[in-house]
C-alpha cells in the first residue's frame, strides 16, 4: 500500500443523514484555502469492507495535483446495512458537497471516482445526479467497476488473484440482502434505461480481474449512448492494482492517467 502525501492535510468529519452519521475524510493540499473543485472518492471492498481512510495514496495525489478537495466517504457496509444503504449515503454526501454546506469544501465543479464496489457506486451516483436538477457531476472515474450484480460463475475459466468469481458472488449476495434485485439500475448501473447525458468517464480495467469484461461492457454501453469515454486496459495487472503502488508497477501510470483525465474534464467544464 502507498502512503499519503505529507503535504496534504486530512480532516475527519461526519455528514448527518436519514441513515445516521456518515464518516468522511477530507484531503486538502497545503495552502489550499480557496479550492474550486471537489472529487468525491468511494472506496472498494465489496460493499462490505473498508472505510473513509482507504485510498489515501490516490486521494492525496489527486488533491495535490488538481489543487482540489477530495472527500472520501465511509458509507454503511453490508451485510449489516444492505442495498441501498451505501447508495443513499454516497448521495447524501454528494448533495452536501454540492450544496456548499460542507465547511471548507467548494461546491463545484464536482467529480466522482471509485474502485471496484466504489466504481459501482460512482456509476450509480452519476446516473442519479444526471436526473437531479440540483446536482452536476462533470466527470466519473470508474476503476475496475462492478456494474452487473447478476450471478455469473462461468467466466473465462481462469483463476484470478485478489478477487475470484466466488468472492464476487458472495459480496453481491451480502450487498443485495434478501430483498435486493440485481437488475435494479441502482445496484447494477448497466441496466439503466438510458445512459445518455452522463458525465465523461474514465474506465480502467485489469487483465487479471474477473471484472475486466464487465468494465469493458459498461464502457461500450456509455459509448453507444454518446457519452465521452476513455477506456484503459492494463493487461498485466490484477484487480485493485491501483491501491498497491509498492507491488504493482502500473499503479503510478494509472494514477497519472486518472489525474490527467480529471484535469481535462475540469478544463472542458471551465471552457463551457
Amino acid at each position: 500500500l502507498g502512503a499519503r502525501l505529507p503535504n496534504v492535510a486530512i480532516r475527519d468529519e461526519v455528514v448527518e443523514s436519514d441513515g445516521g452519521s456518515i464518516p468522511i475524510r477530507i484531503y486538502t493540499p497545503e495552502g489550499g484555502t480557496h479550492l474550486s473543485s471537489t472529487i468525491v472518492y468511494l472506496h472498494g471492498g465489496g460493499w462490505a469492507l473498508g472505510d473513509s481512510a482507504m485510498g489515501g495514496w490516490l486521494c492525496s495525489r489527486v488533491a495535490q495535483e488538481l489543487s482540489a478537495n477530495v472527500v472520501a466517504v465511509g458509507y454503511r457496509l453490508a451485510p449489516t446495512n444492505p442495498f441501498p444503504a451505501a447508495v443513499d449515503d454516497c448521495m447524501s454526501v454528494v448533495r452536501r458537497v454540492a450544496s456548499g454546506a460542507l465547511e471548507g469544501v467548494d461546491p463545484g465543479p464536482l467529480l466522482v471516482m471509485g474502485d471496484s464496489a466504489g466504481g459501482n457506486l460512482a456509476a450509480v451516483v452519476s446516473l442519479r445526479a444526471r436526473d437531479d436538477a440540483d446536482l452536476q457531476i462533470v466527470h466519473q472515474t470508474l476503476m475496475y467497476p462492478a456494474v452487473d450484480l447478476q450471478p455469473n460463475l462461468t467466466g473465462d475459466g481462469r483463476r484470478h488473484p485478489v478477487l475470484s468469481r466466488a468472492d464476487m458472488a458472495a459480496y453481491a449476495r451480502w450487498y443485495l440482502g434478501p430483498d435486493g434485485n440485481p437488475a435494479d439500475p441502482s445496484a447494477s448501473p448497466i441496466f439503466a434505461s438510458s445512459h445518455a447525458n452522463l458525465p465523461p468517464a474514465l474506465v480502467i480495467v485489469a487483465g487479471h480481474d474477473p471484472l475486466c469484461a464487465e468494465g469493458e461492457r459498461y464502457a461500450n454501453v456509455l459509448r453507444e449512448a454518446n457519452v465521452e469515454v476513455h477506456l484503459q486496459h492494463f493487461p498485466s495487472m490484477p484487480h485493485g492494482f491501483i491501491g498497491f503502488p509498492r507491488f504493482c508497477n502500473k499503479a503510478d501510470e494509472a494514477k497519472d492517467l486518472i489525474i490527467n483525465q480529471q484535469r481535462q474534464a475540469l478544463a472542458s467544464y471551465i471552457e463551457t
